[in-house]
Formats: C-alpha cells, structure tokens, sequence
C-alpha cells in the first residue's frame, strides 16, 4: 500500500512524513466472514516501509510525483537545504547562467545557503510538464531581500524590495531524482520596492 503525505505527520505509524513524502508497506490481511459475507474480524501484519515491495520513483509525471515536486520547491523556497536537496541525485549539475555550472548535491547547498540569509526565493508556477525522465517548468521567481543585499547577481535590493523574472527550467530526472537543472531567462528582471511600487 502506498502512503503519501499532504501535510506533516510526525505521528504516522510507519515513518514520519512530510508533504511530497511518501512510502510503501506490503500488507498481509485475513478476513474472517459471517455467514452473510460480512467481515466480523480481520487480523494484518506488515512488513518494515521499503521491504518486499516495488516503489514509485520520487518525481515524474504521476499525481503523487508532481505532489513530491510541489514539496520540493516550497523546501527550496523556505530554504529548507536538507529537505530539497534530497531531490537530487549526488552528482547533480545546476546551470543558471549567470555564474559557473555548480556541481554536486552539497555544491548546491553551498550557493544557496549564504544567499538565502539575505534574499529568498518565492517560485509561481505557470505551466508544468512532467514525465519519468524530465520535467520542464514555465516559472515567476521572486526573489526578495530580508536584508540589504547590494552585490545580489540578479540585481541590488535594499531590505523589503523584491525582484520578478519569469524563467524557464528543465530538469533531467535519474531514478525519480533531479540529475541536471537547466534555467534560462524568459524576460526581464522587474524590481519592486516593498509596498508594490515598481522602482526599475
């Protein structure tokens, strides 16, 4: 039986959970009938989560895949390192543009760790598309400074200003993980002070 989570649950009996999470247990279950067939007691046992059974790979195109998708980014966002970067396979590449390729699971904690202690990003995605070996992403990410972050490589921002920019990325998947991200620009930059007001 396959279980995935929809919100937190530290008190599932199987394992703890979090959003986009999921895990398969092999259930052995005996019905015990009255005579009119109806169930008057039932025994189970199972087995640890993982063992004896065949698991649906993390990402891909399946419903509870892309649900396992939303969780990663809404890690990614909160800057929840751990949490996201279990979405990656060990060797994975992440291409942006606009500095050198980053390479490795940790390569990537590194970049965004010291970034997002002065500016997070927020994604709003506009249109998806998913299958077992990629998925592609037609996205608004927001970038906004909870600190002043004068040297930021997307623009400067003073603390409370934010900066929009609609992106295209592409992620090659390896056994249900991320194994490339490929991101390229799809317009221009807008940067917004923090009660709304266009600035640049």
């Amino acid at each position: 039986m396959d279980f995935h989570a929809s919100k937190v649950r530290d008190d599932f009996p199987f394992a703890k959970l979090r959003p986009g999470d999921s895990i398969t247990v092999k259930f052995l279950v005996t019905y015990d009938l009255n005579d009119e067939g109806k169930v008057r007691r039932l025994q189970s046992m199972t087995w640890p989560a993982g063992k004896g059974v065949t698991s649906v790979p993390r990402l891909g195109g399946g419903a509870t895949q892309l649900a396992a998708y939303g969780a990663y980014t809404a890690a990614f966002s909160a800057a929840e390192h751990e949490r996201y970067a279990a979405f990656y396979t060990d060797d994975v590449t992440l291409e942006l543009g606009s500095v050198p390729p980053i390479h490795g699971k940790q390569g990537i904690v590194d970049f965004y760790t010291p970034m997002f202690r002065r500016v997070r990003e927020g994604l709003t995605i506009h249109k998806l598309l998913a299958d077992d070996q990629a998925i592609f992403v037609d996205t608004t990410s927001t970038f906004t400074a909870v600190e002043d972050a004068p040297d930021f490589v997307v623009g400067a921002l003073k603390a409370g200003e934010y900066i929009k920019v609609r992106v295209f990325v592409f992620y090659t998947l390896r056994d249900g993980l991320i194994s490339t991200i490929k991101v390229a620009r799809a317009g221009t930059p807008e940067t917004y002070a923090a009660d709304g007001a266009r600035l640049r």
